[in-house]
């Protein structure tokens, strides 16, 4: 379907490098909440239909609980490119003030909408849309789900080629381990390993712990899944929380080392790391720096996981941010498969662990990167800055990655949103699985401390 923009609309969204293609953003809900859009360790957070509504789940009707806390719920709405409008949001569940309860929305074989709701350590709220590729207008057009027997964190749900969902989540807390399940039955029966798949600190490493992203190769038939690792340090034992590097203490949200990547055949259930090795499971932590790294980082650190997309062979390729000379000099990495080996690049400089951006590759071969940048002193101590936020740009590579140069910047209007920060850049994905081309998800709010942001649905074509 064909995007088009009318002249109201271009000029209520258009943004200020008017010497390139105008971005153009359809903006939705208000009153959402730190992390209404959630971050790429979990989704899908929006789907698009077969004929082209989007329909997106998101953290709103939101309110202060208190300083580090905010109340919010689940909520839904749809986009109609038609009427270049979105459907009245309304709520699926009661409040919370766990900003890991998602929501997280998939289809299922039959078209059917589902959500995943109020999930962190827990079995979560599952419901189902009465009608296929339809929201309804109320919770009384869905349906309660079969559920899940097992505890979730983090789920992020997969569309597999043959009727099937893979779902991929950390099975309880921090120290706990990440694997995946299947089904072939809409979610009535899911089937997983005998082994989950990482399990650091399994091996007497005391708290050791990882935060993982994974994404499905665009076959089908092989989960990738990239991970970072740190010391939970339940203790809080200052000697534990000291950066050798730069010779200061930091606390474990903070410092998140290295980079690994394993990969599963989902045909056989083999597990083996980038050079095709055959591993264990489940992985250790020296399991893992013997056999799946792929980036020594010698204690620079992240706080978010990598993005992860695929070239046009099919290889994995990662987008990262890495701390640098001081802790707070972050700059952006492209990393691709080369030659047998990973090979990484630098972009530009981040200003934030935990921004959240995203690449994609055209048919074409051009790499494009959308990527948050936070100005010095851009954030506050409030709750909605915690984790990161500021200015989106664009930009672009024709040489697969090696170098990189500035295309354009994608920032919402600024007279319309003076001061805003924006986060957590999100690909829409179709009902087959795959990534919707042009399009994509954010959100942004206007100061530290009010949990009044907005939703952005991102036209990037």
């Amino acid at each position: 379907m064909q995007r088009t923009v009318s002249p109201i609309l271009l000029f209520l969204f258009s943004l200020t490098n008017l010497s390139s293609a105008t971005p153009d953003y359809a903006v939705f809900a208000e009153t959402g909440a730190y992390k209404m859009i959630y971050d790429r360790r979990a989704g899908p957070v929006a789907i698009e239909g077969s004929d082209g509504r989007v329909f997106i789940a998101y953290q709103g009707a939101a309110m202060p609980a208190n300083p580090r806390r905010v109340w919010a719920r689940s909520m839904v709405t749809t986009w109609d490119p038609d009427s270049r409008s979105f459907s009245a949001p309304f709520a699926l569940g009661p409040y919370s003030t766990d900003h890991h309860d998602g929501p997280f929305i998939w289809p299922d074989d039959k078209g059917r909408l589902q959500i995943l709701s109020g999930c962190h350590r827990s079995t979560g709220s599952h419901l189902v849309t009465l009608k296929p590729e339809d929201l309804g207008t109320s919770l009384e057009d869905w349906t309660h789900g079969d559920g899940f027997p097992f505890y979730i964190s983090y789920p992020h749900f997969f569309i597999l080629p043959e009727n099937r969902t893979l779902l991929f989540y950390r099975t309880y807390g921090h120290t706990s381990s990440w694997t995946y399940r299947i089904t072939d039955s809409n979610g009535i029966l899911w089937d997983g390993p005998e082994h989950d798949l990482t399990d650091l600190d399994s091996q007497g490493r005391l708290d050791w712990s990882g935060y993982h992203t994974a994404k499905v190769s665009p076959d089908g038939q092989t989960l990738h899944v990239v991970f970072v690792d740190y010391d939970d340090n339940k203790a809080k034992d200052p000697d534990r929380f000291f950066n050798p590097r730069y010779q200061l203490p930091f606390d474990n949200g903070a410092q998140k080392y290295n980079l690994f990547h394993i990969q599963v055949d989902l045909n056989t259930g083999a597990v083996t790391n980038s050079r095709g090795d055959l591993l264990q499971t489940p992985i250790h932590i020296d399991q893992a720096m013997e056999e799946c790294l792929i980036w020594d980082t010698e204690l620079r650190f992240t706080g978010i996981p990598p993005d992860i997309n695929f070239d046009r062979e099919g290889n994995p390729t990662i987008l990262h941010v890495l701390s640098g000379d001081t802790p707070d000099l972050l700059d952006y990495y492209f990393l691709r498969w080369e030659d047998g080996t990973w090979v990484h690049s630098k972009i530009r400089s981040a200003g934030h662990s935990w921004n959240v951006g995203r690449i994609v590759q055209s048919p074409e071969g051009i790499w494009t990167a959308f990527l948050i940048v936070t100005e010095p002193g851009q954030l506050g101590d409030g709750i909605m800055d915690r984790h990161g936020g500021g200015r989106i740009e664009e930009w672009i590579s024709s040489d697969g990655g090696a170098t990189w140069e500035f295309e354009r910047d994608r920032t919402p209007d600024p007279k319309k949103y003076p001061g805003w920060r924006f986060n957590n850049i999100r690909p829409v994905i179709r009902m087959d699985g795959s990534e919707a081309p042009g399009l994509a998800i954010c959100y942004g709010w206007p100061d530290s401390t009010t949990p009044d942001a907005r939703g952005f649905l991102m036209f990037t074509d």
